[in-house]
């Protein structure tokens, strides 16, 4: 039971890779268009530095992030961002966020670019992205790869054990079952994205 279970897991996985690629395309997309877009005075209400997560060379990295508050046709919206230095860099020590941080003190007024059809995206630093563009067709491509061996790989391994079939043709089932859930993993994004539309 418990390999079944597996099997069926790998055969999900490039729907899961079809999610997340879609996830990270809109991310660039977005930084892209926020080059394009309005801009408006928005008051800084907080600065801070967030806990990443995330260690390097033994020591935790952070980044620095405000909060700010701007209206766009009568309508009172907020957002946090997190920030990057001249350099490009997003995360580094605790000292490093801070002073990032420090530049933007609360209730001053900087310029704030929003998305003109959904005035709450907003960005202070229009163009700039988590995502790097070539890091991310690489593991774009490599994830495809391993989510198609393993759709297939699972695939095999459940005709084989529960159907009566050639190895020949549990790969061709393979080959369908991957563009499958490509496809409807696909269809969960656009889902996904139309409910957060609607929610917005």
């Amino acid at each position: 039971m418990i390999a079944l279970l597996i099997q069926l897991l790998m055969i999900f996985t490039p729907a899961v890779s079809a999610v997340t690629l879609g996830l990270k395309y809109d991310e660039l997309k977005r930084a892209g268009a926020s080059k394009e877009w309005p801009a408006v005075k928005a008051a800084v209400t907080n600065n801070t530095i967030v806990d990443t997560g995330k260690k390097q060379k033994g020591q935790v990295l952070y980044q620095p992030e405000i909060s700010l508050s701007y209206g766009v046709e009568g309508k009172s919206y907020m957002v946090k961002q997190r920030l990057t230095d001249g350099n490009g860099l997003r995360e580094g020590s605790k000292q490093w966020a801070r002073e990032v941080a420090l530049q933007y003190k609360p209730d001053t007024a900087v310029r704030l670019y929003y998305n003109p059809q959904r005035p709450q995206q907003a960005t202070i630093q229009p163009g700039q992205t988590t995502v790097d563009k070539n890091r991310w067709l690489v593991i774009g491509g490599v994830m495809l790869f391993f989510s198609f061996i393993l759709c297939v790989l699972g695939v095999i391994a459940i005709t084989q054990t529960y159907a009566t079939v050639s190895t020949a043709v549990s790969f061709i089932l393979g080959i369908v079952a991957f563009g499958i859930m490509l496809i409807l993993g696909f269809l969960f994004y656009l889902l996904g994205q139309e409910l957060r539309a609607n929610k917005k």
